[in-house]
């Protein structure tokens, strides 16, 4: 009997298995534009942050984009697909990584929980180094499309200390570490995002939710910022916040990203080394 059921079972999972194959194939030539190359990939803050990589959204700028008429609701589908196509260490999609988008009250901001324990990948190390208090924050970190992957590939946020690398952090005051705003500026996080178009003239733009520890490894307060800047020991990763507009619509002054371009985004594997010394700082830390 049970090897009647052996026989049954195994041509339903080998057909499963080319469903997903076949399913995956179809994905990935329909998004080709948006697939990962690690061979290509090469991005870095010194990428992103090169004037010449993005524009500022104005008149003039506007005049490029069809006017789509009236409002249509916000769809998420090609971001979905651009996570679809990134996998973790153990061959998952980045995209079971987090819940069901959740259109926010007052906005067009989608929260997407993040729950890396859904999977078994051990990319989620820098997640559980730290457990986090009852004591600790809300907090909001602006964030580039092109770092997204690696982000979530490790589970963490690498600390922004080296200028030669493109990092944008208070290099006088040596105030390296994650920086964030607290939880009543979100609007403020907003400011260091920047719009991409994925496909057609419908950009992107994305945020993280954060939970902080303000009594362990922050750096102190001054006056010349009201930002928070971190340890990363002492952050943790809550949701990922994202929201979808025409061209058209993006706001005057806005920074965008006419067109996505593979070898600006960041490559997980390049980060590893960073990733590790972040780790161990944390243990000699506690």
């Amino acid at each position: 009997m049970e090897r009647n059921v052996w026989i049954e079972e195994a041509p339903r999972a080998q057909k499963e298995e080319e469903k997903d194959e076949d399913e995956d194939r179809a994905l990935r030539w329909r998004n080709r534009a948006l697939v990962f190359d690690a061979n290509v990939a090469q991005g870095s803050p010194l990428t992103w942050n090169d004037r010449a990589s993005y524009e500022y959204m104005n008149n003039k700028a506007r005049k490029i984009f069809p006017d789509p008429g009236s409002d249509k609701p916000p769809d998420l589908s090609v971001f979905l697909d651009f996570l679809r196509l990134r996998k973790g260490a153990d061959g998952v999609p980045m995209l079971s990584k987090l819940g069901t988008p959740q259109m926010q009250t007052g906005g067009d901001w989608f929260r997407l929980q993040w729950q890396p324990h859904a999977t078994a990948s051990s990319a989620d190390s820098c997640q559980r180094l730290y457990q986090p208090t009852p004591g600790m924050e809300k907090a909001w970190h602006g964030c580039k499309l092109e770092a997204l992957y690696s982000i979530m590939y490790h589970g963490c946020i690498l600390e922004s200390s080296d200028k030669s690398k493109g990092h944008r952090f208070f290099a006088d005051k040596k105030a390296r570490g994650v920086y964030c705003f607290g939880g009543t500026k979100s609007y403020k996080a907003t400011t260091y995002c920047r719009w991409m178009c994925l496909e057609g003239t419908t950009f992107f733009q994305i945020k993280w939710e954060l939970l902080v520890d303000r009594s362990w490894g922050a750096f102190v307060e001054a006056s010349w910022t009201d930002q928070w800047i971190q340890k990363p020991s002492g952050v943790r990763l809550v949701a990922l916040w994202v929201r979808a507009r025409e061209g058209f619509r993006i706001d005057s002054s806005d920074e965008f990203t006419r067109q996505w371009r593979p070898e600006a985004e960041a490559n997980p594997l390049q980060f590893v080394e960073q990733v590790r010394q972040q780790q161990s700082f944390r243990v000699v830390e506690r």
